[in-house]
């Protein structure tokens, strides 16, 4: 009847009040992280600004680059082309063909 339906509803209530406050603690723990990258996302904004097609050009016209050339060129083929093995310095060259359309996805 009627007192089971209350008490069904009062649980409900309960269980939505808790999932609520789950919510709330996870949008607090997020606002809070987005807080901390910000800083880093826009020093790294700045760092893509200073690149040009010259740059790249330059860049992908190193015979042997350092290391850590290599270890960035791969990293953009992760993020921006989802490879699934890290390029050596011909795919990274290969991926900066059209200085431009890099920049581009870059940015």
């Amino acid at each position: 009847g009627a007192e089971e339906e209350k008490k069904a509803a009062n649980i409900e209530e309960d269980n939505c009040a808790k999932l609520a406050a789950e919510a709330q603690q996870i949008q607090a723990m997020a606002d809070q992280e987005l807080v901390e990258a910000l800083p880093a996302m826009n020093e790294a904004q700045k760092a893509v600004d200073c690149l040009d097609k010259s740059a790249i050009q330059e860049l992908k016209n190193l015979p042997k680059p350092p290391v850590e050339c290599v270890d960035v060129g791969a990293a953009c083929g992760f993020l921006l082309k989802h490879e699934k093995r890290k390029l050596d310095w011909k795919g990274c060259v290969r991926m900066m063909n059209n200085p431009p359309g890099f920049l581009e996805e870059v940015k």
